[in-house]
């Protein structure tokens, strides 16, 4: 018999509204981005399936982490950049809350972002002359 849990029924409602709010793309971002292209249209952030990559994010090979554990899971990947960050910064200050996500700290260098058992980590770093996105995402186990 297949038992349904919450956490499982939650990531089916995700997925749904996922499709939905894609499909809906030009009421979800605004003007500002499909017009400059600064949202890769039906690309997200790896490992994740409802976090938007924002253009000029290039995904570092080899860089990942992700891993489970009876608490919870987590997973981190990093992109070089050639993007301001004040400008990706403001893309995901944006659109993020769109997607249910709740700020909890904005900062220079970093960005978080909470929703429901989920937390989302934006840190920017320059590593070797280039600009380095970190994405580390938490979820708890209920």
């Amino acid at each position: 018999m297949l038992k349904i849990t919450k956490s499982t029924l939650k990531i089916a409602v995700i997925f749904l509204l996922n499709i939905g709010l894609l499909s809906c793309k030009t009421k979800l971002y605004d003007n500002n981005f499909q017009s400059n292209n600064f949202f890769s249209e039906n690309k997200f952030v790896d490992g994740t399936q409802d976090v938007p990559l924002a253009d000029g994010l290039e995904i570092i090979d080899d860089d990942g982490v992700d891993f489970d554990t009876i608490l919870g899971s987590y997973s981190s990947v990093n992109y070089k950049s050639k993007n301001d960050n004040n400008e990706i910064i403001k893309f995901y200050n944006q659109s993020l809350p769109k997607l249910g996500w709740k700020a909890i700290k904005i900062a220079k260098n970093s960005l978080i972002f909470q929703r429901d058992n989920q937390k989302l980590e934006i840190k920017f770093l320059l590593q070797n002359s280039e600009n380095v996105v970190i994405f580390s995402t938490t979820t708890k186990t209920k």
